[in-house]
């Protein structure tokens, strides 16, 4: 009796364990099927969306815009390349390409004929905005590239999100604001702010007091003739050839600073920095941040530097550095000691190199 109970569990068993088998195996089959039918469609969407952009219609454009009144000028796009250059007369001139896709060539020039950059005025303000059937373009069908040339004198103000900007020139005030794309900006004279995230700057040969918010991007500036403030989080920073005040202001990313002549003040939160060739006085805050310095006896430079939780290394004519509990300390003099050079840390490590 026993012995056929014992029979009849293991029957059972072996009934449940090929019933779950074969429904692993069916759901498996199922997973594979919806798997290679979303492929499937994704490959007909990927064709219906070729076909539907398979014809395209292009045209070249230019408006002008000589108002005596005209203060600012303001141009916006997404996706689109935008470069500004200086304009040789005393009017403003926009000079874009079109180009329309879709199935056919009928559709493709009636969306191409559809197309108008917009001019509105307030308060001397000057805004250019494209526009399809009075409505703002679909990027999908319409693709934009403009050149904007502005006459000495007029505020501009240019935001590009997902396309490449470049500013070249210009002899006035520039606000630039780039999303997700490299950005140029060029020989300019005038007060320059910008902004950028996720993105990639590049600025050279500016004239003028320039403001950096630097997110998540990488950022390299040089040959500023003025004071550079730079703010932002995440952001990858290399100055060089600063002859105005620089200021930082920064969490998170790097900063590389070097041969700048004008004042240095950096408050850094996750920054790792370095700075050498700095012919001016220095104060550091950092939090979290390592620092290193490159100081040159030629120059000359009184160091004083404070970091809790942290280290110094330092090797200067045998000074010591001191550590007392949660401190250490390093006060010394290179050269003949002519820059002011203050470190204050906390959670990092300074490190000062002699040459």
């Amino acid at each position: 009796m026993f012995r056929w109970r014992k029979l009849m569990l293991l029957a059972s068993v072996m009934v449940l364990l090929t019933g779950f088998i074969l429904d692993f195996t069916l759901t498996k089959a199922s997973m594979f099927e919806q798997f290679g039918e979303q492929f499937v469609n994704a490959q007909k969407t990927d064709s219906f969306s070729e076909a539907k952009r398979g014809v395209k219609a292009t045209a070249q454009r230019q408006i002008e815009i000589a108002r005596a009144d005209l203060k600012e000028v303001s141009l916006a796009s997404s996706r689109d390349p935008i470069t500004v250059k200086r304009a040789a007369g005393s009017a403003i001139q926009l000079q874009y390409t079109v180009t329309s896709y879709s199935s056919n060539a009928e559709s493709a020039n009636r969306q191409l004929d559809a197309v108008v950059v917009e001019e509105q005025v307030s308060d001397g303000r000057l805004t250019l905005a494209a526009r399809s059937g009075g409505k703002p373009i679909d990027p999908d069908d319409i693709a934009m590239e403009y050149v904007l040339l502005v006459p000495d004198g007029i505020k501009l103000r240019v935001e590009a999100k997902g396309g490449p900007l470049r500013i070249q020139g210009v002899r006035a005030d520039v606000e630039a604001i780039s999303e997700h794309d490299m950005m140029d900006l060029i020989d300019i004279t005038g007060t320059l702010t910008v902004k950028t995230s996720f993105g990639s700057v590049y600025m050279a040969g500016v004239s003028g007091s320039v403001s950096l918010d630097n997110r998540s991007s990488d950022a390299t500036m040089e040959d500023i003739k003025g004071p550079l403030t730079l703010t932002g989080s995440a952001g990858h920073n290399q100055v060089s050839r600063v002859s105005g005040k620089l200021s930082v202001n920064a969490k998170n990313g790097s900063l590389r600073v070097q041969d700048c002549t004008g004042a240095v003040e950096v408050t850094g939160a996750g920054v790792d920095m370095q700075l050498e060739q700095i012919k001016n006085t220095m104060q550091i805050h950092s939090q979290s941040g390592d620092v290193r310095l490159m100081l040159a006896e030629s120059e000359g430079y009184r160091v004083a530097a404070a970091v809790r939780g942290g280290f110094i290394q330092a090797n200067l004519n045998g000074v010591p550095v001191v550590r007392e509990d949660d401190w250490s300390r390093f006060n010394g003099d290179i050269g003949k000691g002519t820059w002011s050079t203050m470190i204050d840390a906390t959670g990092a490590s300074v490190t000062i190199h002699t040459k």
